[in-house]
């Protein structure tokens, strides 16, 4: 048997068969290593102040991990020199089980999920693998298991080459694992992950991977956000605003004249979007209609009325592949060895083209200078950019990799700049996918799924909020307005998320310290079944009954938004043990209550708080 201990934490490594137990001395809670499939133990042995454990995997190829144990945490590195030749993605041990007591989990899926494996609605075998990002995946590099007297929250440091899987098997044993990639075709490079242990609050373990994120330099406030904007106005005015989608469509409407009722109605900010699409060619159409694309004066006459607009962003895919780009001249497009360029984005016949990810800024700043697209914008929303981590071109003609593949963590630091970029030189930056992979360089990303309980497997709950809410503000897609129903997904039985349930994402909202979200007009394609399906095209008008159901709801929200939106979200709490009445708490000592259920509660604290609604404290 080999041992480590510090003050707070105990390793011990069973030199025989590679059995793993972590102790939290502090709480006095082991957990035990559940093994990695495909990886047969070796040998173990200290030295040099860790631990290093040996596998062979399949191929025959070693791989070794080394344990190192600090203070109040414990490193575990996958070592690439060592032996990993043909192994093009491994398992880190991430999957521990506490001794004696039963599993939830911490997901940072959406806005964070909740999964008590003692359950026993859902018993059935499954595995799911999670990308970073892309709605569905992971929006954090993290995740936690909750046991009767602690936790552990499990970090992986390394995050350009990684996915997630969670899985039951039918042994009824569950597990999440963190799955390191093959980067340009190896394992090139060291991973790294930590495990910490807390105790066992949805706060306290989330709060953790907060003061992480903050020890890396990768948090800022808004308030530092505001102070070191050259525009701090512009930052300013996201807080108490409507999210307000007009839609990707030109549409036969007195737009100006449609937001001067909008103003009438209460609402003293709004970010509007899009007004225009910021793209190279505006040679395509979605449901049959042209891109929006409203005039200077229309434009101006929005600003007066004191909201802030921006523009469709997409530089990422290209819809005229043939295009040369203005003043770039040259081909920025991805391709394969043979040639062939790479396909992305489709509506109907219009096929999008994928851009190289080291001259997405080349294109972004080229539109900026030769056309008039950003002209009067306030901010900026890009499409799929902070969505599409994970991609590697392998084009061997590009100055800017020449003769090799441009790597994920390449690909992630143009993104980063070009996101930088945009917020200097015009306002807030917001981007599809809430991805804290760019904390420092975006203000809002998006996708949070329906907080609904009964019947499904993974249960709401406000993780992104709880590291982010004083930094990032986690909005709805752009196409999951309180009154548009068009674009709802079932991942049933873990999920659902859409729109058009507007007292439900109202409550959210509130509960959350999050603006709301209308498409109060405009006009706005779907797909007549999937994607990739034949599109069509719908409207919104303001007089629409519900519109107006969804702007009621709506404005009390943006008032809330207006006060807790800069503060930290201090602590959450479910009140009820059918998750139904749920409590936030604010830097300020806010206090507010959503009930998701279908009957009012009581509860000493707040009082009555009725069905699909939210409260202060008082």
């Amino acid at each position: 048997m080999i041992q480590m201990h510090s003050e707070s934490i105990a390793i011990s490594v069973d030199g025989e068969n590679g059995g793993i137990v972590l102790t939290d001395k502090l709480r006095g809670m082991e957990w035990s290593f559940d093994g990695i499939e495909n990886l047969r133990f070796q040998s173990a042995k200290a030295r040099g102040g860790a631990i290093e454990l040996i596998y062979s995997a399949p191929s025959g190829a070693e791989v070794m991990y080394r344990y190192a144990l600090h203070d109040d945490f414990v490193e575990i590195k996958l070592i690439a020199g060592h032996g990993c030749g043909g192994v093009t993605g491994v398992k880190m041990p991430s999957a521990f089980s506490p001794s004696g007591a039963a599993k939830k989990y911490l997901f940072p899926i959406m806005q964070g999920m909740l999964w008590d494996t003692s359950d026993k609605t859902f018993v059935a075998p499954f595995e799911t693998v999670l990308p970073e990002g892309a709605h569905v995946g992971f929006t954090m590099p993290m995740f936690a298991v909750l046991g009767d007297t602690g936790a552990m929250l499990y970090i992986s440091e390394t995050q350009d080459d990684c996915h997630w899987t969670i899985s039951r098997g039918a042994d009824g044993k569950t597990r999440c694992d963190n799955i390191q990639d093959a980067s340009a075709g190896t394992l090139r490079y060291d991973r790294v992950g930590r495990i910490y242990f807390t105790d066992p609050s949805i706060t306290k373990a989330t709060k953790r991977y907060r003061a992480r994120v903050v020890e890396k330099g990768r948090f800022v406030t808004f308030r530092e956000k505001i102070e070191r904007h050259p525009d701090r106005q512009a930052l300013k005015n996201m807080f108490g605003s409507l999210m307000c989608f007009v839609g990707y469509c030109q549409d036969d409407i007195d737009y100006v004249e449609n937001f001067k009722k909008l103003k009438a109605y209460g609402f003293e900010r709004a970010l509007v979007y899009p007004v225009h699409f910021n793209v190279p060619s505006l040679d395509f159409k979605m449901g049959g209609v042209a891109p929006i694309n409203l005039s200077d004066a229309e434009i101006a006459a929005i600003k007066d009325l004191g909201y802030d607009v921006a523009p469709w962003t997409y530089v990422n895919q290209i819809t005229n592949p043939d295009q040369r780009l203005y003043a770039l001249g040259h081909d920025v497009f991805s391709h394969g060895l043979d040639g062939n360029r790479f396909t992305g984005w489709q509506m109907d016949d219009y096929i999008n083209w994928q851009v190289c990810p080291s001259f997405i800024q080349d294109v972004y700043v080229s539109l900026r200078t030769t056309t008039d697209r950003m002209r009067g914008m306030t901010w900026d929303h890009f499409d799929t950019l902070a969505n599409n981590a994970g991609f590697e071109c392998p084009s061997p003609d590009h100055e800017t990799h020449m003769d090799r593949p441009l790597t994920r963590s390449e690909y992630r630091e143009y993104q980063r700049k070009l996101f930088l970029y945009a917020r200097e030189n015009t306002g807030a930056v917001s981007s599809e996918s809430f991805n804290d992979a760019y904390s420092l360089e975006y203000d809002m990303g998006s996708a949070k799924a329906w907080a609904q309980y009964d019947p499904f497997m993974f249960k709401p709950v406000p993780l992104s909020m709880l590291v982010y809410h004083d930094s990032i503000i986690h909005s709805w897609w752009e196409v999951h307005n309180y009154n548009s129903k068009y674009h709802t997904r079932d991942l049933s039985p873990f999920y659902q998320y859409g729109g058009g349930r507007y007292e439900l994402q109202a409550a959210m909202d509130a509960l959350y310290g999050l603006p709301p979200d209308v498409m109060p007009f405009g006009a706005q394609y779907g797909w007549t079944n999937d994607y990739g399906s034949p599109t069509m095209l719908y409207r919104f008008r303001f007089e629409d009954p519900e519109t107006q159901l969804a702007l009621k709801c709506a404005l009390p929200v943006a008032k809330n938004h207006e006060k807790v939106g800069m503060l930290e979200m201090t602590d959450f709490e479910f009140l009820t043990k059918n998750y139904h009445l749920q409590k936030t708490t604010f830097a300020d000592g806010t206090k507010i209550y959503a009930n998701f259920g279908p009957r009012a509660i009581y509860h000493p604290e707040c009082g009555s708080v009725d069905p699909l609604s939210w409260k202060y404290g008082c």
